[in-house]
């Protein structure tokens, strides 16, 4: 039971989960909750978003390039509208993405 301030009464179910407060605790909750959940895995997405940009273009990008890439068009799009949080968010959420598929590669960042 939990007191809903909102509505200015006791509530049975649980309470909705707390809502981050930092960029960083966003971008780590979207990372491996929600993202997780819609796309799978970063580094087989970022695998498959990889094979597909290779087998167009003829290059050797790896999964843990992609998030690099996601990064530049994020700062692309900060330099028009800095004061978007979500720009912010995701540049955040991409470097976590770039780690998780790095270490999926046998890559430990130093």
């Amino acid at each position: 039971m939990w007191w809903d301030e909102k509505q200015e009464r006791w509530r049975y179910n649980s309470p909705p989960p707390p809502k981050p407060t930092t960029v960083a605790d966003e971008a780590e909750q979207i990372v491996n909750e929600e993202r997780r959940r819609e796309y799978g895995e970063p580094d087989k997405n970022f695998a498959r978003v990889a094979g597909a940009i290779n087998a167009l273009y003829g290059t050797d990008f790896k999964p843990y390039d992609i998030p690099v890439i996601m990064s530049i068009v994020k700062l692309s799009r900060a330099v028009e509208s800095p004061q978007k949080r979500d720009s912010w968010v995701d540049l955040v959420g991409y470097a976590l993405a770039n780690e998780i598929a790095a270490r999926a590669e046998g890559r430990e960042l130093d």
